[in-house]
């Protein structure tokens, strides 16, 4: 009996043993897990505690506005009403869904759409599900607010650009940049995408503030603690006359293209066209598809083309081309005879003129556009010269626009064609280099501020857009060249003879313009009967493009203009009546009120 006894009480042991070492260990577990909860990593814990029950929420600051230089505004500032969603009580969203569904004209997928929606959202987080709703929304919001507990009115501030496609390119427009969709702060970021508003987009955008709010366990607000205050951004005063650029707009046809007219001796750009153009309100919330669309569009219309395009300058470069002559030593009286072409190794080099100009002198060279001439320069004075005159005249380098993504442009050289090509500058590329055609690219912009130059007696200005301060540099040709150019020009207009004397002369009030026609081809001609200047029968994409700059008043210049045109045709069937026009507009404009 007493053997059966102890071995029983052995067993007992043994099992209170185990029991009380197994709660020994869960009791040690516990209390180590404690240590590191309370004392090791109390920092980390109290600051997730801390960050579920503080939040804070951005409050974008008061975008700069944006001016023309009569005070007109360009992009401004305007409250936008939006419908938001908030996850606050799911039991009512369907009656509140069938209340408002009919003034809104919902369809059942859309209505489907927002139960759905509503179920990614968190406790009181928010979702906006309709921007830029009307009046009699937000008053129907507002009389029924008591019943529609899970919408409510978002308020934001919206960019008005009242020029709308007028002024697309120069002025820009924004990109919306959203946080977390479903997160508690519906306040966007705007970015400036394109234009003055990327470009400055630093001085507009402001310093944003924050408002510090506790929550509850559920998610509710429990009370502000602390509101920052934002600072608006920096208006922006440009030198555009609006107005201006929407009379010019309508003086041009469907193409693609440039204009551009600046104040010759400060630089200052007074209006930039760039076709085709957008209504800048059209770019926010496009479709994938719409997207694709624009940018697959083969003109290019989301590129200011002013100044983020280039192109070959066609025979505008024979200004660049009698400059280099002139400061070479060529005398302006040289005569040169012109048959209509001449032969290369081989190769025929033809003039506008089929017949030829006969013998003529420089300045007659630059009137009436003589290719034959402007050959016989680059046979003299060799490539170089001719590229060293462009590079001073601020061809293939950056103008410093204040624009965002300015081209340089292309100056080619012996070492560039060499690494392209693998082949040797020869004397041919030289010829087509002094009458703007070959490898030479240019871009709008650097045309302007290139025919300014030689209108304001040989200073190259950096072009503004906005008032900043005005910087140029004097260039290192003479004076007396600098006129001989001039007084060309002005013969190229007003003289008969003159590329531009039937389309493009004038005399408004005993004032007259002076400038360059160019027409830039595209493609060899197979035989001299072939005629790209020809719209009605020439494939669009081979048509030349039409090119001109100039300069008025004649005797004192105070505005020039270049424009780019597109698959047009020459110069002076296209782009100089065009200048005309604009000229004249412009010259009416500020000499009535001078």
């Amino acid at each position: 009996m007493d053997y059966k006894y102890n071995l029983l009480k052995k067993k007992i042991d043994r099992r209170s043993f185990v029991l009380i070492f197994f709660k020994f260990s869960l009791i040690s577990i516990i209390v180590v897990k404690n240590f590191f909860l309370q004392l090791l990593n109390q920092e980390k814990y109290s600051n997730l505690s801390e960050n579920n029950r503080i939040k804070f929420t951005l409050l974008p600051s008061l975008r700069g506005e944006i001016f023309d230089k009569f005070s007109q505004g360009l992009a401004l500032n305007s409250d936008r009403f939006n419908l938001a969603l908030i996850n606050r009580d799911l039991s009512q969203l369907r009656a509140e869904i069938l209340l408002i569904k009919k003034i809104f004209k919902w369809n059942d997928d859309f209505c489907t759409k927002i139960l759905s929606e509503i179920k990614k959202i968190p406790k009181y987080g928010q979702k906006i599900i309709k921007s830029n709703i009307s009046w009699e929304h937000v008053s129907f919001l507002e009389e029924n607010k008591e019943l529609l507990v899970n919408f409510f009115i978002d308020i934001e501030n919206a960019r008005i650009y009242p020029y709308e496609k007028f002024l697309f390119h120069t002025v820009g427009y924004l990109q919306r940049g959203f946080q977390d969709q479903y997160s508690q702060n519906l306040k966007n970021i705007n970015i400036g995408k394109f234009g003055l508003e990327k470009f400055y987009h630093n001085q507009l955008k402001g310093v944003d503030g924050y408002k510090k709010i506790e929550k509850d366990a559920f998610g509710k607000l429990n009370k502000v603690i602390k509101i920052s205050n934002i600072i608006k951004g920096s208006d922006i005063f440009t030198n555009l006359d609006a107005k201006l650029q929407k009379d010019f707009f309508d003086l041009i046809p469907d193409m693609s293209g440039s204009v551009v007219v600046n104040e010759c001796s400060t630089g200052n750009i007074l209006s930039m066209i760039s076709f085709p153009s957008f209504d800048p309100h059209s770019m926010v919330n496009l479709s994938h598809k719409e997207w694709s669309n624009i940018n697959s569009d083969p003109e290019h219309p989301l590129l200011n083309k002013s100044v983020q395009s280039s192109y070959p300058p066609g025979s505008v470069f024979k200004i660049v081309t009698m400059l280099a002559a002139l400061e070479s030593g060529i005398s302006i009286d040289q005569k040169f005879e012109c048959k209509g072409f001449i032969w290369i190794g081989g190769r025929r080099f033809g003039c506008a003129k089929k017949s030829g100009h006969g013998l003529i002198n420089m300045s007659e060279a630059l009137q009436f556009s003589c290719n034959c001439y402007m050959y016989n320069i680059a046979k003299i004075i060799g490539h170089q010269k001719i590229l060293d005159a462009a590079q001073e005249l601020g061809l293939g380098k950056k103008t410093g626009i204040d624009l965002p993504d300015e081209k340089e442009g292309f100056l080619p050289s012996v070492e560039w064609k060499y690494k392209k090509f693998g082949q040797k500058w020869m004397l041919g590329d030289s010829l087509n280099l002094a009458i703007g055609q070959g490898f030479t690219l240019v871009t709008p912009i650097q045309l302007s501020m290139l025919i300014s130059a030689i209108a304001n007696g040989g200073f190259l200005y950096q072009p503004n857009i906005a008032k900043r301060t005005i910087k140029s540099r004097q260039l290192g040709f003479s004076l007396d060249n600098l006129k001989l150019v001039k007084d060309a020009l002005y013969k190229a207009i007003n003289e008969i003879g003159g590329t531009g004397y039937y389309r493009s002369r004038f005399n408004f009030n005993s004032m007259t313009m002076s400038g360059k026609t160019g027409t830039a081809q595209l493609i060899q001609k197979k035989s001299l009967e072939e005629d790209f200047d020809d719209l009605k029968n020439t494939e669009h994409k081979k048509r030349n493009h039409s090119i001109f700059v100039g300069f008025a008043p004649s005797s004192e210049p105070k505005f020039s203009v270049s424009l780019y045109c597109s698959n047009m045709g020459s110069g002076s069937r296209f782009a100089a009546p065009l200048a005309r026009s604009i000229m004249l507009r412009l010259l009416k404009k500020y000499f009535s009120i001078l």
